[in-house]
């Protein structure tokens, strides 16, 4: 009975660790300034910027998504020597990357800039 408990918690462990874990990938949030034109920059959390990144390194996909319709913004993922590896020009894509090395994100929209780093 010890041996098919120790057994079946081995094999529950194995299990939950076979899956793949995606992380969420923070942003630095650059705002531009009403008066001057100039970027005034801001940290914000995914609760203050309802722009979810995710990245999954098993599998290479990249999801990039925002709860509110009325945020726009374009998606650029640059590779280690800044040549852009993918683009959308939406949110709420799944783009699959075609290299496993460090990347950097940078999303665009009217009035602000997001950057992160995979």
């Amino acid at each position: 009975m010890k041996k098919f408990i120790l057994l079946f918690l081995m094999a529950i462990a194995m299990t939950t660790s076979a899956f793949s874990e995606r992380s969420q990938i923070s942003l630095r949030t650059h705002k531009y300034g009403e008066n001057s034109g100039s970027l005034i920059e801001e940290d914000h959390d995914p609760i203050r910027l309802p722009i979810f990144v995710y990245y999954d390194p098993d599998t290479k996909i990249l999801e990039v998504w925002c709860d509110n319709d009325n945020i726009q913004a374009e998606v650029y993922v640059y590779d280690e020597s800044e040549a852009v590896e993918a683009y959308s020009p939406y949110l709420n894509i799944t783009l699959t990357l075609t290299s496993s090395n460090i990347h950097s994100i940078k999303l665009i929209g009217d009035g602000w800039e997001a950057e992160g780093c995979i």
